[in-house]
């Protein structure tokens, strides 16, 4: 019963994840209301860009941190900052500009990043290589991603539909649940001297790992990669900062563009540094394949047109049909039933032709789902073109990740699971954040007046959608 709860205590973490992006995307308007922000996209666009900049951002020295630390203390950790952060969203309501709100939403992102690469790192050491349960944990990990959003917007829009005025009360109860979480993982979860003792993988790596932890402050430097560290995550910030706060100023504003190439020469010393300087690079070189660094860019591709998509689908029905918010949340809901197909077509897929092929279709379902919706015109039945994008979706969701995880985790020793994870979640939650900037600045510049320049401005970013999974399907077929 014990292992059965940590299984699901590390599943909820994607769920949990997934969540706190569906409890601001749908009632976003009435949260902007808030905040006087409800007649800017830009503005709102920060609400769930914000979250995923961070979490897609933090988690790549988390994994190590995790690797170094100990995975479970890093769940725990992730649990209980998350629900913090939530607490303090919530009360951001009682602020007046958006700004505080963002930063808390940051914040909440941080806690996420530390929380998903070490839920993952857990699931792939309480298997082994080839074993069915790993895949087989890794495809529900990936299948609670819709259900999660589902299960945010079901909660956020049921309170703001009817209380409006009382939104926050969604992220007050998000912090309760998140709070009970951080307190079963701690009595349920196996520690990392457990796994040590009963995988025996790694132990002598390991003991060298905490020798080096406690002799010292500059070798403890070094195994963190606190260099590199801080070159990754201040470019990476930057560079996406940029491309989102293009769509509320512009590139015109001065300093906009310069952050952007401050950003690209940050993560190019980064680079730099960890392929001739770094003693324990952040990410191991043996990641560095040809087939893993295409297999990288697929996934990058694919998520950053599933933030444009999961984005825009529910903006289409709130603002070009004027739906309530419950009736968009349950237009969503075929998604959770694709993902849970597509998690146990995946379980078979995996087993049967191997993560490439499966990634393949993954990118197809990604390109489907976009074009479906960018081709749609305004006034049309859901049951024509909508809820076919919502029962394709998931299959590029609950496909792609377990197929670079299962890549990642077969190429890397037991002891880098967690910088394996937080690789795949890296690329995953960061091309989310900014495949929302660039198709935020598409829109700005296509979109006119009206309904019927809104509609132009959403199709135009939904068709670059279609185009970033177009070009992924193209880079599958050459791998």
């Amino acid at each position: 019963i014990r292992e059965t709860v940590a299984i699901i205590t590390l599943i909820c973490a994607m769920l949990t994840t997934q969540a706190a992006l569906g409890i601001v995307v749908v009632p976003l308007e009435i949260i902007g209301r808030t905040f006087d922000v409800e007649n800017k996209p830009g503005q709102l666009s920060w609400f769930a860009a914000a979250y995923s900049l961070t979490t897609g951002t933090f988690i790549l020295p988390s994994g190590r941190l995790g690797d170094v630390l100990g995975h479970k203390k890093l769940v725990v950790a992730g649990y209980a900052w998350t629900a913090l952060w939530a607490m303090a969203a919530g009360l951001a309501s009682y602020a007046s500009t958006p700004v505080v709100f963002d930063i808390c939403r940051g914040f909440q992102g941080v806690g996420y990043s530390l929380l998903l690469p070490n839920a993952v790192a857990l699931l792939a050491r309480t298997t082994h290589d080839g074993h069915w349960k790993r895949a087989l944990y890794f495809t529900c990990f990936a299948a609670t991603a819709p259900n999660g959003f589902i299960l945010g917007a079901c909660f956020s829009s049921l309170i703001a539909q009817f209380h409006p005025d009382r939104w926050e009360f969604a992220f007050y109860l998000a912090a309760i649940c998140l709070a009970g979480l951080a307190v079963i993982a701690a009595g349920v979860l196996p520690s990392d001297a457990y796994l040590r003792r009963v995988h025996g993988h790694d132990e002598d790596d390991h003991d060298e790992g905490e020798r080096d932890w406690k002799s010292g402050l500059v070798k403890w430097s070094r195994l963190l990669d606190v260099p590199g560290t801080v070159l990754a995550v201040s470019g990476l910030i930057l560079f996406n900062f940029a491309w989102n706060q293009a769509a509320v100023v512009g590139w015109q504003v001065a300093y906009n563009p310069v952050l952007l190439v401050v950003g690209l020469l940050l993560i190019g010393t980064f680079l730099y540094w960890e392929s001739r300087h770094a003693t324990h690079p952040l990410i191991p070189k043996t990641i560095w394949t040809t087939r893993n660094s295409i297999v990288l860019l697929c996934v990058a591709l694919g998520w950053s047109s599933f933030g444009i998509w999961n984005f825009y689908s529910v903006r289409w029905w709130i603002q070009l049909r004027g739906v309530t918010l419950l009736t968009a949340v349950a237009f969503t809901t075929p998604a959770g039933v694709a993902g849970i197909i597509a998690a146990s077509l995946s379980v078979f897929l995996l087993s049967r032709v191997g993560p490439g092929p499966v990634m393949l279709a993954a990118l197809c379902a990604f390109c489907a789902a976009n074009a479906l919706l960018a081709t749609m015109p305004i006034q049309q039945t859901y049951w024509a073109q909508s809820f076919p994008s919502y029962a394709v979706a998931p299959l590029g969701m609950d496909m792609s990740f377990p197929s670079a995880c299962l890549l990642l985790a077969s190429a890397l020793p037991q002891r880098h699971q967690g910088v394996a994870a937080s690789v795949v979640n890296t690329v995953v939650n960061y091309s989310v954040a900014l495949g929302l900037g660039i198709a935020g600045t598409v829109e700005s510049h296509t979109s006119g007046e009206g309904l019927v320049g809104k509609w132009e401005g959403y199709r135009a970013a939904l068709f670059l959608g279609t185009g970033l999974a177009g070009l992924g399907v193209v880079l599958a077929l050459a791998n």
